[in-house]
């Protein structure tokens, strides 16, 4: 059945069957996002409803959606997307079998070409802001609201004109949609810290603005100062944990013994091997009575006084043992008891330098394993 014809029956059956139409029909736009209401004076009634949108140039469409609806609203988004065409909406009410007369809404549309009362936004943009400079940058429309692309005459709507508003200035920059690139532009400031800018456009009658200023400031210089004393800082601490650490490592690797300073003169740490070895101390042999090997004979020659030598001492020869003997070449020279007198006199030095003294015996003692002193017995 014609749409016409259809309501032309509705209209005639609300003439036969009183039944109160809807109220306050009203449309909200924003975005291609249409939305319908409108109120009813006896809900009482259980009505439903029955919607149609009605283009200028397109004619009246039921919306399948929201026929026989008990809603108070419809979404007719999808009926209204071609913005080359301006709109308004029919409700009818239906109680049982009877109809009431349509109420319309007022018109509607995105184009200033027609009343311009819905809303569709700025693309939201993007600032970046280098010292005495703005980037802008943001999407084509057609590429923003995909919904867009439903246009009859889409190459109309290509090429989207818009401004930049300032506090100082207003700057006017055009983006072409077949690039299929973000619209970037770059405008001039004079260098404050931060700035506020109003972004407004329009393709083909459609305008587009944003209700809030967008803003932007200088990203901050690098304080050089501060990454000083940082580095600085950084650097003291690693020195500290690095000096703390050599002299633990100092301290865990040397010697650290709490044992008496005699024991300690034995006992040595080996760093390599981690023990302890011990000193070799020279063996004494026991001691003979009578012998002149004994320790304490050797004692009392070492603490002897020293011999004081006559200038005819000089003219001795030596023998290996450092004892002088008397020249028997001579034959005159030195009695039997001076030889004796030098033999029994005191020498300074080791027992090694004693006056030789007729042995018996020659023998070979063993002071220690593998160390052998030779010897003299009577």
């Amino acid at each position: 059945m014609p749409p016409l014809l259809t309501l032309a029956l509705v209209a005639l059956v609300a003439v036969t069957h009183a039944v109160p139409p809807p109220e306050n029909v009203t449309v909200h736009c924003h975005n291609l996002e249409n939305v319908v209401f409108w109120n009813y004076s006896q809900p009482s009634l259980l009505p439903r409803f029955v919607v149609y949108v009605c283009g200028y140039s397109s004619g009246p469409a039921l919306v399948e959606s929201c026929n026989y609806t008990r809603d108070y609203f419809c979404n007719i988004s999808t009926e209204t997307r071609n913005i080359d065409e301006h709109f308004y909406i029919n409700v009818t009410a239906v109680v049982g079998k009877s109809v009431s007369l349509p109420t319309d809404s007022t018109p509607f549309s995105y184009s200033t070409f027609y009343d311009g009362q819905c809303k569709l936004d700025f693309p939201k943009p993007t600032l970046n802001m280098d010292q005495d400079s703005i980037t802008i940058t943001f999407l084509h429309p057609l590429h923003e609201y995909e919904k867009l692309q439903d246009i009859r005459n889409i190459d109309d709507y290509s090429l989207f004109k818009f401004e930049v508003m300032t506090k100082d200035k207003v700057a006017s920059f055009e983006c072409d949609a077949e690039e299929e690139e973000p619209c970037t532009e770059t405008i001039k400031v004079n260098g404050s810290e931060r700035h506020c800018l109003r972004l407004k456009g329009g393709m083909n009658g459609v305008v587009t603005s944003l209700e809030e200023e967008v803003c932007v400031g200088v990203a901050p210089k690098p304080d050089l100062a501060y990454y000083a004393v940082v580095a600085v800082s950084t650097i003291t601490v690693f020195v500290v944990i690095l000096v703390f650490a050599v002299m633990m490592y100092k301290k865990i690797t040397s010697a650290n013994s709490s044992l008496p300073k005699t024991v300690v003169s034995v006992f040595t740490h080996s760093s390599s091997t981690g023990t302890f070895t011990m000193k070799r101390e020279p063996i004494l042999l026991p001691e003979s009575v009578g012998s002149p090997t004994s320790t304490d004979e050797l004692l009392k020659n070492l603490e002897s006084p020293p011999l004081t030598r006559s200038t005819s001492d000089t003219d001795c020869s030596r023998f290996k043992i450092g004892v002088c003997r008397p020249d028997t070449s001579e034959g005159s020279q030195g009695t039997e008891g001076e030889a004796e007198e030098a033999e029994t006199a005191g020498f300074s030095g080791s027992g090694y330098d004693r006056p030789k003294m007729p042995f018996e015996q020659h023998s070979q003692v063993e002071m220690s394993p593998g160390d052998f002193v030779h010897g003299y017995r009577k």
